[in-house]
């Protein structure tokens, strides 16, 4: 078979330079699977922690412990000075800070944050560079700035130069440009590569015009009551002027202080903030996960504003990377196959496609040159030919004659698959994985256990893994060579002490008694407990599995297994009946079919169950999503999915599948209608009113991954509480083309208006009198867009739903993939693993300047070094004061559902979330496409998004969509 095709691979100089090594994260964002029974809550609440020899507090000599009292006196000033500002709503801006918090027990904890200073008398001087022709593709323009730097601008100034590699030069002394005679005319540089030699006349190199114009200079001083300050006539102006930092400010600080790692070649970067060494260099941290992927160890850096003072944020951070190695070593890491002289088989090649899809390779027969891979090609180098003039041959030649000829190069694989790489078709054989490139993709269970052991450590461990390796590897040791230091730049190595308190726990009630929570770990026991509310299940259904390879999975057993989660139903105060309809499924045939006959067979009203139960054998676990999509799409039954192998070891009804089934249960509960456990009333009375209770809505929108399919949709959710209890909260559900803003966010708010309306009929008033919104999903250059693009849809919603009617809303932005954490600096205000300990709260110190947020770890860190919740408030016009909402916020994280201790964040915005999980799990082959066929991964975006909708149809069941049944 001969198929003529493009050139293989153009060995010119001008090939387009190095890719950016991407960012992200991996094990985030494929499209759902099996989630188990357990639904991480404890029967007991669990013990956390490892037992073993006491930890030590992190209390590093010379270190402070004690606050900064002129920071201190800044903060009381600066807020006093704000109680003056108009607290009305106007568009664009946030509310100013209207105080501290003074709830609680007082405590100092360390933050991962150090001071900065600038030594006085800098100047720095901005410069603007264009280029023509203008180069678009990133790292090939950085290169020619680069160039331009060293072999013109080098020449006239010994200053240090750095450059954010598009358009800005910065310096601290005035470039000579006269005597440059750059000024209107420019200067003439060609484009090469380290790895090649320097271009000599008329090679064909490409050339680029470059002008520079100086355009503003800034003093020390300028800079850092600019940036500590933002427009520092805020508190004359009030809230109708923009108070965002210059970007300008932004940027001097960014490009100063990425330029040392970005100059060292043993550090990959990812993303503009976080820097790895990679592995097998000097200084390089690394864990093999399998696989052909690494964990590395590296950091994260973010200059920030705070008060009266500069801080760099510097933490300890893990990705994946792929590893260096040969593709020959890839196949044999990801498939498990030995290099040999054959294809790949369709599910090899599937998998080595999804594997190294946009991996940059250096290619060995054109001396490390890099090249993108798309896909692994359906040919290989003797049947793949093309048309060439060159060498004389001018005729189709294959892949392997052309390496002969051009390179003399004998393939020893020739029948192995091609790797397509833009329009050139390479043998997998002189291909290697280039270094430092963060994995995109998913990882697998296995991996993401490993990478979680490797990344855990205490907090004593990291905070003194980020003063000492961190602020080496981001070359802020304050070392003289150090570009930081040269720029004038000095870093305190001691992190600030910032204030603290610790907010008290709510009481837990339950059916017949109220439980405390142990303060030390957030935590309380279910042990003698029902349920306040028990659910009623009159039709059971199980479903189990015959002919499974797991020796223990009998019918025999299986009734054990549903005799233990009846007996557990009534010990916890629900209502089941007595029997139950158990069917048994031949797994050794087409599950797939099977499922959708029972499905649609139980779909009818005779025969539906309030409850379809299946109990899977493990080689079944991947189908948990038909499961769902059948449950929640096709026909609104209520599934509940575990894995035999859960309890088969106890089926005596020990203790192990008493706490198994409890976790269970507490899912089952709250979907099928029933309350769990709830607060006293006087923890709640900041939403409780006469005229009806406040609604708590919970917002988040996910994205596709790196390796959804292009034109992969994003996923709206939108749930809210209905009730005085606040545990209940159905969802709404939306796909969307791919974007931050949620899009349906007027549609989704009036239906959970009209739920909330259905179940608060006999109230004065059948609408809540105000709204708390827990935003979730945005980051910190986000908040001006999501406030203006969703509250302006929240208030139309509003008076939509109900001509008039305008509740009263705050809107409050969760942020829990930030980089602050904290240290105790009292062993008596710490856990055993020190931590701080739940009901930790920080509104002063290291957060916003003007604006009112607070971080709040709620939660016990159960492993590694705990990391709060950032909460910030972007309107608010129920004139709550920062007690009130940061107590409010810390009793709502004792009201999730499933689990019997305090959660990390808010439930609104943690169930939003789990929403959204569950829906990625509908659209799965689409947004996860490792292991789908190549045609799926090449679809054009336009029909892979009307697939989507396709998949979705209407969206949730009716019979189901009102209840809890993503949880």
């Amino acid at each position: 078979m001969s198929l003529r095709g493009s050139f293989v691979f153009r060995g010119d100089r001008n090939r387009g330079g190095h890719q950016g090594r991407g960012g992200y994260r991996g094990g985030g964002g494929g499209g759902g699977g099996y989630r188990g029974g357990g639904g991480g809550g404890s029967y007991r609440g669990g013990r956390g922690g490892r037992r073993g020899e006491e930890l030590e507090l992190y209390n590093p000599q010379n270190g402070p412990t004690e606050p900064d009292q002129n920071v201190t006196k800044i903060e009381d000033e600066l807020v006093a000075s704000l109680k003056d500002v108009s607290l009305e709503v106007q568009t664009g801006n946030f509310p100013p800070r209207r105080g501290f918090g003074t709830v609680g027990e007082q405590t100092n904890v360390r933050a991962n944050f150090f001071p900065m200073s600038l030594t006085a008398g800098t100047v720095f001087y901005r410069y603007e560079v264009k280029m023509d022709p203008d180069e678009k593709r990133k790292t090939s323009r950085r290169r020619v700035i680069d160039l331009f730097i060293e072999e013109v601008l080098k020449k006239y100034t010994s200053a240090e130069i750095v450059t954010d590699g598009g358009g800005m030069i910065f310096t601290i002394e005035p470039l000579p440009l006269d005597k440059m005679n750059l000024i209107g005319q420019g200067a003439k540089v060609k484009l090469w590569w380290k790895d090649d030699d320097p271009p000599a006349p008329n090679d064909g190199s490409r050339e680029f015009k470059i002008l520079i114009r100086a355009a503003t200079s800034m003093t020390a001083a300028q800079l850092t009551e600019e940036f500590v300050m933002g427009q520092s006539r805020h508190r004359e102006l009030g809230q109708d002027q923009d108070i965002e930092i210059p970007s300008e400010l932004i940027q001097i600080f960014n490009i100063v202080f990425n330029a040392e790692p970005e100059a060292n070649p043993n550090i990959g970067g990812v993303g503009k903030n976080k820097f790895f060494h990679l592995p097998g260099h000097n200084g390089g941290v690394s864990k093999d996960l399998g696989g052909g992927l690494d964990a590395v160890q590296g950091y994260y850096k973010s200059v920030r504003p705070s008060f009266g003072r500069v801080l760099c944020n510097v933490n300890a951070v893990t990705s994946p990377f792929y590893g260096e190695m040969s593709l020959f070593e890839v196949i044999h890491k990801v498939t498990g196959r030995h290099p040999s002289d054959q294809p790949l088989g369709e599910y090899e090649k599937q998998r080595l496609s999804s594997f190294l899809k946009r991996v940059k390779v250096t290619l060995k027969h054109l001396k490390g040159r890099p090249a993108i891979v798309g896909n692994v090609a359906n040919y290989n180098a003797n049947e793949y030919t093309f048309y060439c003039e060159a060498l004389g041959l001018r005729r189709d030649v294959s892949v392997t004659e052309y390496f002969e000829a051009k390179y003399n190069f004998r393939l020893r694989y020739p029948k192995l698959q091609l790797l397509k790489c833009g329009e050139s078709m390479i043998p997998m054989e002189v291909c290697s994985i280039a270094p430092g490139q963060a994995f995109r993709g998913r990882i697998s269970d296995t991996q993401t256990t490993n990478m979680i052991q490797f990344a855990c450590r205490n907090p004593t461990a990291n905070a003194k893994l980020i003063t000492t390796a961190g602020l080496r590897t981001l070359g802020l040791e304050n070392q003289q060579e150090s570009m930081p230091y040269k720029f004038g730049f000095k870093i305190d190595p001691q992190m600030v002490v910032v204030p603290a308190r610790i907010l008290p726990p709510p009481a837990i009630r339950y059916r017949q008694s109220t439980t405390n929570v142990e303060r030390n770990r957030g935590q309380w026991n279910l042990i003698r407990q029902q349920f306040s509310q028990g659910a009623t299940i009159n039709r059971l259904l199980v479903v189990g599995f015959e002919r499974s390879r797991m020796p223990f999975y009998t019918k025999a057993n299986l009734r054990q297994v549903v005799a233990q989660f009846k007996n557990n139903c009534r010990e916890l105060g629900m209502n089941i009946a007595c029997t139950g309809e158990t069917i048994t499924l031949d797994a050794s045939q087409n599950v797939q079919y099977l499922l959708r006959e029972v499905f649609a067979d139980y779909s009818a009203p005779n025969k539906r169950p309030d409850l379809m139960l299946l109990v899977l054998p493990d080689e079944l676990k991947n189908i948990y999503n038909d499961i769902k999509v059948l449950g929640d799409l096709k026909t609104g039954i209520t599934t509940v999915v575990f894995l035999f192998s859960k309890v088969s070891k106890d089926l005596d009804g020990g203790s192990r599948n008493k706490q198994y089934f409890a976790n269970l249960l507490m899912k089952v509960n709250i979907r099928m209608g029933g309350l769990n456990h709830s607060l006293n009333p006087e923890s709640l009375a900041t939403l409780l009113s006469p005229e009806g209770p406040t609604m708590l809505v919970g917002m988040d929108v996910t994205h596709p991954s790196p390796l959804s399919a292009q034109g992969s949709p994003s996923i709206a959710s939108m749930v809210a509480s209905c009730d005085s209890d606040f545990m209940n909260y159905p969802c709404s559900l939306r796909i969307q083309e791919k974007g931050e803003m949620i899009q349906g966010t007027t549609e989704m708010l009036m239906e959970r208006l009209s739920q909330y309306r259905r179940l608060n009929r006999n109230a004065r008033n059948a609408r809540p009198p105000a709204i708390i919104f827990y935003r979730d999903g945005v980051s910190e250059g986000e908040f001006g867009r999501v406030l203006s693009h969703e509250f302006p849809k929240i208030v139309h919603a509003c008076n939509q739903w109900d001509t008039g009617y305008r509740p009263r809303i705050t809107f409050i932005v969760v942020g829990k993939r930030h980089h602050t954490r904290f240290y105790p600096t009292d062993a008596t205000k710490a856990d055993e693993n020190k931590n701080c300990l739940p009901g930790t709260v920080v509104d002063r110190g290291v957060t916003a300047v003007y604006d009112w947020d607070f971080y709040l770890q709620a939660h016990k860190g159960l492993q590694g070094t705990a990391r709060p919740a950032h909460y910030y408030v972007l309107r608010d016009e129920n004139g709550f004061t920062a007690d009130t909402l940061q107590c409010l916020t810390m009793n709502l994280c004792h009201l999730f559902a499933r689990c019997t201790k305090a959660v990390s964040i808010c439930p609104p915005a943690k169930l939003a979330d789990l929403a959204c999980d569950r829906a990625r799990i509908y659209l799965a082959s689409i947004m996860d496409t490792s292991g789908t066929e190549s045609s799926a991964l090449e679809r054009k975006p336009e029909h892979v998004w009307e697939r989507a909708k396709q998949m979705w149809g209407s969206g949730v069941h009716n019979d189901i969509k009102e209840t809890m049944f993503y949880l």
